[in-house]
């Protein structure tokens, strides 16, 4: 890979905090690393495999919490913004990501970085101011115990009303194993790392900076942005009009009719339903439009306000598709103000919005089958439909009160603590919820958002894309009904092409399928012609399409051997037997068997370059040019078995807090 004479894009340095010293040190970034990785998730991957050693206590010093801007985050191009954080997840013990919008990632571009690693532990809570003059580690003692909007409001207080803010609440501090790391107050990067920030004594990293990022080709880069925003403003997909009205609750409205997706009819009648889709909640409680970034261009995120009810005065934004199912369908609850009001509790105590309603979707599924009664939940009768005890227990859990306090280990966790409830487990690694095909393969376990979501793709649009890709990928044979071979290089494509979006830090929501691709329609250029050339002139290094899925590809393996070290492997993945016979999979186009399942895996281990087990080979990794992955696999084999995250004695953690009121 050849130098850029001007290297755009990133701002160049890296910073390393080290809580247990009290230090902080800065780094240039490499060249090797930028144009190997890219940034965000890419950078992550290779941090977390160099330095979280397998074993470990993820809620034990010893655990890094990484924190990075992609390499479009901080430029006008549009839907870009993101940050990703990672770190060896305490939810389900293997590699842990999240990604999430805000301004938090511009600004730690403006004030110089292009990546956080954090190490160690504080002896006391603590948090980390940026600026344009460094990084400084500052007392806590006044955030702690702090919502994430008081924790905010403090610190503008203290450091001006432009500093942006990533962090936690109470459940983070709590080390609630489905907390997560908040952004701007609003947006969650995914369960698990927020309970790594709460070991680690860090409240949050405060962000503020002025300085510009170069770009390789300004006149190119800018008339590309013009193009982008024109592309998604001027879409004639219905789907992406409607998107750009209704924000991703119109995803839950698809996901709910989708055959094998959310539909979830024990409870609710067909009227009931409607009165929980996009339009109703609209019409009731959406009171204003809220960009969650500040080069979005889409309608995903809004401003929520419940005034009448037992949840009036309720106000929030980012109310989410992910977690409305659950909330709604899974647990048999109609009433839309106690979904606003779970949305704003989630928010400001720092909870995943996925794994928190999962959690008390598995607690309703057990208190049904009798395997939880009121003598274990502390007289709590958990029954479809009771939105009052679903938001008491979300309080709870917050504060590991009570029966909460089990709630907080998460899903897959409460599967082993909670006596003859492993069998009824779902997906994979303690990420609990349904499956398809395509979720099977993420590196954090049964996950929706580890491909491009070619849910939404209609026969069409598949097959035009099929047609484009055969000529790259020989290996991929057209789609038909009922159909398996094949489709690991198309779910090969999909995981990279996400890669590629977490690095870059693009939004993948923005107008549905219009926010996926980059520059053009994901069925006239799949593998991202465009997209490469407008990274050619952001950072002044000569991009191919193949090199940059290859950077994609190059990272996907750092999250698969990181896994591989934990124990992880094929026997966790082909899901228990009663979960393998799915009655629709988008992927196979039909009917998924258990035979047809095993024979995916096969087919999707070998084009992945890795063994039987899963265990990527040598001759990959030093295709990728990361031979010592392998020195490293090698030299440790056979890794214990996966077990799930080490689980403290329920009455070690730390516990209590103030409930909020909003």
């Amino acid at each position: 890979m050849g130098k850029a004479a001007v290297r755009g894009g990133w701002a160049g340095k890296i910073l390393r905090i080290d809580l247990t010293a009290g230090k902080i040190q800065e780094e240039p970034l490499s060249d090797d690393l930028a144009y190997g990785l890219l940034g965000g998730r890419g950078f992550d991957a290779k941090f977390l495999f160099d330095l979280v050693k397998p074993g470990i206590d993820p809620l034990g010093p010893e655990n890094v919490l990484t924190l990075g801007a992609g390499m479009l985050s901080g430029t006008i191009f549009p839907e870009t913004g993101r940050i990703n954080v990672g770190c060896l997840n305490p939810l389900t013990g293997i590699y842990g990501y999240g990604n999430s919008g805000g301004w938090w990632p511009s600004r730690l571009k403006a004030a110089g970085y292009d990546h956080i690693i954090v190490t160690g532990r504080s002896p006391k809570p603590v948090y980390v101011f940026i600026n344009d003059d460094g990084a400084e580690i500052k007392d806590a003692g006044d955030l702690w115990g702090k919502t994430t909007l008081e924790m905010e409001k403090i610190i503008r207080e203290k450091h001006g009303r432009d500093v942006r803010v990533a962090g936690i609440g109470p459940a983070g501090e709590n080390l609630a194993r489905a907390a997560s790391t908040i952004v701007d107050g609003d947006f969650s990067a995914n369960g698990g790392s927020g309970a790594v920030w709460g070991s680690k004594n860090l409240k949050c990293i405060a962000v503020t900076g002025t300085k510009p990022v170069a770009i390789a080709d300004p006149e190119e880069f800018y008339r590309l942005a013009r193009v982008e925003a024109k592309r998604l403003r001027s879409t004639k997909r219905p789907a992406e009009i409607e998107y750009q009205k209704y924000g991703t609750m119109l995803l839950y409205d698809l996901l709910t009719n989708y055959v094998g997706y959310g539909k979830d009819t024990r409870y609710l009648t067909g009227e009931e339903m409607k009165s929980i889709l996009c339009r109703p909640l609209f019409e009731k409680y959406c009171v204003g439009y809220h960009a969650c970034g500040s080069n979005c261009l889409e309608n995903c995120t809004y401003l929520w306000e419940v005034n009448v009810g037992p949840y009036a005065g309720t106000r929030t934004c980012a109310v989410r598709f992910g977690s409305t199912d659950y909330m709604t369908l899974g647990m048999g609850n109609n009433n839309a103000g106690s979904l606003v009001k779970f949305h704003s509790l989630a928010n400001q105590y720092g909870f995943c919005g996925k794994m928190m309603p999962t959690a008390l979707k598995f607690a309703l599924e057990l208190y049904e089958r009798g395997i939880l009664t009121k003598e274990d939940t502390g007289g709590i009768e958990i029954k479809a439909g009771d939105h009052e005890t679903i938001i008491e227990l979300t309080h709870m859990t917050a504060f590991r009160e009570g029966f909460g306090n089990i709630l907080a280990e998460g899903p897959g966790n409460m599967a082993r603590i909670i006596k003859g409830a492993y069998p009824y487990r779902h997906g994979m690694y303690g990420r609990l919820y349904n499956a398809s095909l395509a979720f099977t393969t993420g590196t954090r376990g049964t996950d929706h958002l580890s491909t491009l979501c070619a849910v939404f793709f209609g026969p069409e649009e598949k097959m035009k894309i099929y047609q484009k890709l055969v000529q790259k990928i020989p290996q991929l044979t057209p789609p038909n009904e009922f159909a398996i071979k094949g489709r690991a290089p198309w779910m090969m494509w999909e995981e990279h092409s996400k890669m590629v979006n977490d690095c870059l830090g693009r939004c993948i929501s923005g107008g549905v399928i219009g926010g996926i691709p980059i520059l053009a329609d994901l069925e006239e250029d799949p593998l991202g012609e465009a997209r490469a050339k407008l990274m050619t002139a952001l950072t002044g290094h000569e991009f191919t399409a193949d090199e940059v899925l290859k950077c994609a590809e190059r990272a996907y393996n750092f999250e698969r051997a990181f896994n591989i070290r934990q124990g992880a492997g094929r026997e966790w993945e082909i899901l228990p037997e009663w979960q393998q016979n799915m009655a629709f999979d988008h992927l196979a186009m039909g009917k998924i068997t258990p035979e047809l399942f095993r024979e995916y895996y096969e087919d999707y281990y070998r084009e992945r370059g890795w063994d039987g087990d899963g265990v990527p080979t040598r001759a990959k990794l030093t295709e990728l040019g990361v031979g010592y992955v392998a020195d490293e696999l090698e030299a440790n084999m056979p890794y214990p078995r996966w077990q799930g995250p080490p689980l403290w004695p329920l009455d070690k953690y730390p516990h209590g807090g103030q409930r909020t009121d909003w």
